[in-house]
């Protein structure tokens, strides 16, 4: 879709997707475990994906909440809101989500 149409998915989101093939070729070449029980074992403890799966997760998420701030900021100053305590207060709470990444 267009940025106009869809502001969120069109530029900081991505679209995950699964496709499941049967009775394809794989080249030896690609495989890179085959009945080694090691290897499959070993590769969240080598690689160090344990310590670092979720950075990409956060940094999604850290830059929807950027876009959700300045949206509600235009938002409450077109409204005429802005200045209101308690508008001030919850879009203080979205800034505070935001910093915690």
């Amino acid at each position: 879709g267009s940025p106009f149409d869809y502001p969120l998915s069109s530029r900081f989101d991505e679209n995950d997707a699964v496709i499941v093939l049967d009775n394809v070729f794989i080249p030896w070449e690609n495989v890179l475990a085959y009945k080694n029980v090691n290897v499959v074992n070993g590769f969240f403890v080598e690689t160090g994906f344990v310590n670092r799966f979720t950075f990409q997760g956060c940094t999604r998420f850290a830059v929807k909440l950027d876009f959700m701030v300045g949206l509600l900021m235009k938002a409450t100053e077109a409204a005429g809101t802005k200045q209101f305590r308690g508008v001030q207060a919850n879009i203080g709470e979205v800034i505070a989500f935001r910093n915690m990444f």
